[in-house]
């Protein structure tokens, strides 16, 4: 980073020392004064521009997050258009829900390194947030999935959805994750060999036998 801000850019610098740091060491960890060192910006700047520590740190996580949900969605309405008159396999509906964040990865290796933190020892402030971003996106490929396996309840696709994004997880945010260490060097062919695998492992946990009847979620307000 330069050692100067301008106004245009101070706050994308703040997002970015964010990312790094709270990803690295956690919410409480890092002091804001800590973050405006890293930002190379006055010790004014968290409260100026995001109102408190909190705010940024719900900023940075969601900045990216929405980034990949919208090519998420733009990638399926993409497929759908050209499937008119059939369904789209389960592995291209996969595709456009997990290729989007594995290619991410490769430019913003640190994001990913802060959502393993949300997901496994997210701050109490952050339970719901994550949750209720991606809520439209799930229930948007669930109906997608739900069309292509019918014998699977909705329940059970959500389910198992969660089991795909453990995998996701696994791959793109641990610490020993297949990509993550070197995710900035990694060739697009093993970018998309990583794709494919995770792909298809997941549609294999979609179409496997239901090992139990899960219960029936109230239906929402």
């Amino acid at each position: 980073m330069n050692h100067e801000a301008t106004d245009n850019d101070t706050k994308a610098r703040l997002l970015d020392a964010a990312e790094i740091l709270f990803g690295q060491e956690g919410f409480e960890a890092i002091s804001v004064r800590t973050l405006t060192d890293l930002a190379y910006v006055n010790l004014g700047a968290v409260t100026y521009h995001f109102g408190s520590k909190e705010a940024l740190y719900k900023s940075a996580s969601l900045r990216r997050f929405r980034e990949i949900n919208i090519r998420r969605i733009a990638m399926l309405e993409e497929v759908e258009s050209r499937m008119v008159e059939q369904l789209p396999t389960l592995e291209e509906v996969l595709n456009c829900l997990l290729r989007p964040p594995i290619e991410a990865s490769k430019e913003h290796p640190e994001f990913f390194r802060l959502m393993a933190r949300n997901l496994i020892t997210p701050p109490a402030f952050m339970d719901q947030v994550l949750p209720e971003e991606m809520q439209s996106t799930i229930m948007r490929f669930s109906k997608v999935v739900q069309r292509i396996l019918p014998d699977l309840s909705i329940e059970q696709i959500r389910a198992r959805s969660l089991f795909c994004g453990g995998a996701l997880l696994a791959t793109i945010g641990l610490p020993n994750s297949p990509i993550r260490n070197s995710a900035r060097e990694a060739e697009a062919e093993e970018i998309e060999a990583i794709v494919q695998e995770i792909v298809g492992f997941c549609a294999k946990g979609y179409t496997a036998s239901a090992a139990l009847t899960l219960p029936k979620r109230r239906a929402e307000s």
